[in-house]
């Protein structure tokens, strides 16, 4: 008999292609092909229509002969079970075939025991054998095609690059990389999105790719010699190849994925924004956890002006945004997922770093708040699917004109160092003569000069003129109540939510 040896090194592509049979089509196995006249062997198999080969180098001695066979699924479930029962080894495998009248004829798994199993008369290991059948037509004409495909070299940067890209999209339906572009765009429950990519990825070739796809190619690459892959694309099979492996792929959908690509997208609202309101807001609305399951809120459109608002019942929440260069006049209310947000690498500051914006609408209807990183960009970073929620409106706007309505009341501004030492300025008798000296050369408005502001600095009651990103007034009815015992005040939270 001789001995078919599976090494460590391809051990889990083999495993990955008996666990794609499907034992309830015909093509439920494995085809061998032994080339041993070139020291090779090739396993074909997988699932129908996405099969893969390994290539197998054969050790010097193999004693294997020119042969064509298949091993039918039952065998390798038979198999498993006796790894289960005796705790074998599965860093390889190894199998004996039986030869007679010119073929292969039966095959036999053979155990891997471990150094610590204890073999005695109470283990009785049992005899498996399989009769083999002729090679599936359908492996044969694999094999042939696999000759004959035009494929596209990848170099191992560019495959570093789509395997980053892609894990950031997960879960997706479709994804696609195209020559000579600077963003992907990419298919999730039904939704294509454009996003800008930071860096160019170095394509021969347009490549499309399904979640399943992505992790096929990072599969190959882990486990390829070289780093080296190429790839074919006929239709609606994707092929990847690497130096001993080939491994094809199903892209069925891909058509409608085009189609929805070329859809045209109308272009509704433009402005600009650093997003830190509506950010923070989210964070709030995340933080709460009576209204965190719902994952719905709301953006508002009102007068020129943006709000990030929610109604959950008893709960309620808005903050305006703030936003540049926004020339709409009319209310729309949309809604959105605060978890989807909460993902998106936006870069956001307190203070500047606007970005532009852009609220499209496709053929279908569908909604888009698309982020740029550069207001000349063609091709948004990302975008937020919205929903419109016009039915909703006027509650919305009772919200926001109560929100506006008593934005005084909302904050408190306790008394400053600064005012206690402007009382103490205007009594005569405590400011030094130097002083006076200075100020009754000023005579008028028109004679205040950066001469004179810098000759206050140095006589130390220079006060800056400051701008409040509060309101218009300095104080208001909360802030008459305010006196030495500020300090008690509750700590408050970048949330706005305050320590008991």
């Amino acid at each position: 008999m001789s001995k078919l040896i599976i090494s460590k090194s391809k051990s889990p592509l083999f495993i990955n292609m008996i666990n794609a049979l499907d034992k309830h089509h015909s093509d439920a196995c494995i085809s061998v092909f032994i080339d041993s006249d070139n020291s090779r062997m090739l396993l074909i198999g997988g699932a129908p229509g996405q099969y893969g080969q390994i290539e197998i180098p054969l050790e010097k001695g193999h004693g294997l002969k020119n042969a064509e066979f298949s091993i039918p699924f039952d065998f390798f479930m038979c198999m498993k079970e006796q790894q289960q029962e005796f705790n074998t080894l599965a860093n390889q495998y190894i199998f004996e075939l039986r030869y007679k009248n010119g073929k292969y004829i039966n095959i036999e798994y053979c155990l891997l025991l471990r150094d610590d199993k204890k073999i005695d008369d109470s283990i009785h290991f049992p005899m498996s054998r399989f009769e083999l059948d002729a090679a599936h037509e359908n492996h044969i004409q694999y094999q042939v095609a696999n000759t004959q495909r035009a494929y596209h070299e990848l170099n191992r940067r560019s495959i570093v690059d789509i395997i980053n890209s892609t894990n950031s999209l997960i879960p997706f339906d479709f994804v696609e990389f195209r020559k000579n572009e600077k963003e992907i765009r990419f298919q999730k429950n039904g939704e294509v999105t454009t996003k800008r990519l930071q860096d160019n990825i170095d394509l021969p070739h347009t490549l499309p790719l399904t979640e399943a796809a992505s992790q096929t190619l990072k599969t190959l690459y882990m486990n390829s010699e070289t780093g080296s892959i190429a790839f074919c694309l006929e239709g609606e099979l994707l092929t990847f190849k690497t130096d001993q492996h080939t491994q094809s792929i199903s892209l069925e959908g891909i058509d409608q994925f085009h189609q929805k690509i070329t859809q045209d997208s109308r272009l509704l609202l433009e402005f600009a924004s650093n997003l830190y309101d509506f950010k923070q807001l989210n964070n709030m609305i995340l933080k709460e956890t009576s209204v965190r399951s719902l994952n719905t809120a709301m953006l508002l459109f009102d007068n020129n002006r943006l709000f990030s608002c929610m109604l959950p019942g008893r709960r309620e929440f808005i903050r305006e945004v703030s936003v540049k260069h926004l020339h709409h006049h009319d209310a729309l209310l949309f809604s959105y997922s605060p978890r989807t947000l909460k993902d998106m690498k936006l870069k956001i500051f307190a203070k500047g770093g606007e970005i532009r914006i852009t609220l499209t609408q496709n053929q279908n209807g569908e909604l888009k708040l698309n982020f740029y990183d550069k207001p000349e960009d063609m091709a948004p970073f990302d975008s937020l699917n919205l929903v419109s929620e016009q039915s909703l409106l006027s509650a919305y706007l009772k919200l926001k004109n109560e929100y506006l309505n008593t934005y005084d009341d909302r904050y408190i501004l306790p008394p400053s160092r600064q005012g206690e030492l402007d009382l103490f300025a205007e009594q005569p008798s405590d400011v030094p003569d130097e002083i006076n000296a200075l100020t009754t050369d000023i005579v008028s408005k028109d004679e205040y000069t950066a001469e004179t502001e810098d000759k206050l600095k140095n006589t130390h009651v220079y006060s800056p003129t400051t701008h409040p990103d509060l309101a218009h007034k300095p104080s208001n009815k909360h802030s008459k109540n305010i006196t030495d015992n500020s300090g008690d005040l509750a700590i408050i939270d970048e949330y706005g939510f305050a320590d008991d």
